[in-house]
Formats: C-alpha cells, structure tokens, sequence
C-alpha cells in the first residue's frame, strides 16, 4: 500500500511495496524555480496526494532522465548533460 511523503520539499514522493515486498518510491522533482528553502532541505511530512496534483498538474519537472549510454557518451566526449529547467 503506496504511503504519502515529503510535501514540504524539492520533490513529491509516494513511497509503497510490491506483495513480493519489494519497495519503491514514485518521485517527482518540482520545476526549479518552485525550490524556494527547500532547495537544500529535504522534510518529510505527510503528503495531500489531491491537492499536490491539483497544484502541480501539468507542470513540467526540474530535470530530465537520461540513459546509462546517453551518460557514458557525455562522459567519452567530455561534455556533461545539463538538467532541463522550466
């Protein structure tokens, strides 16, 4: 059962386990410019699933993933990939 956590932060986080007890976390980083004091603080508190995604709905997140080969190619060829920001 997915369990609310860390409203109050640079990220959203629903934390649960699998009925294998695997568990996992389900992470959204908030766009750049909404870090505010959070940007090197990391509360945990419970979490208004409802009205987060009221808020946030739409938004685009702070960075983007990027692939193990994407990484390593950036790595060979001395670049860094930079975080996209909104």
């Amino acid at each position: 059962m997915p369990s609310p956590g860390s409203p109050a932060s640079a990220i959203k986080s629903v934390y649960g386990a699998d009925l294998d007890g695997n568990e996992f976390e389900i992470m959204w980083m908030l766009p750049r410019n909404a870090w505010r004091e959070f940007e090197n603080a990391a509360p945990v508190e419970r979490l208004e699933l409802d009205a987060e995604l009221a808020r946030w709905a739409g938004v685009r997140t702070a960075g983007r993933i990027i692939s193990d080969a994407d990484a390593n190619a950036d790595t060979k060829a001395g670049t860094r990939t930079e975080q996209a920001t909104s």
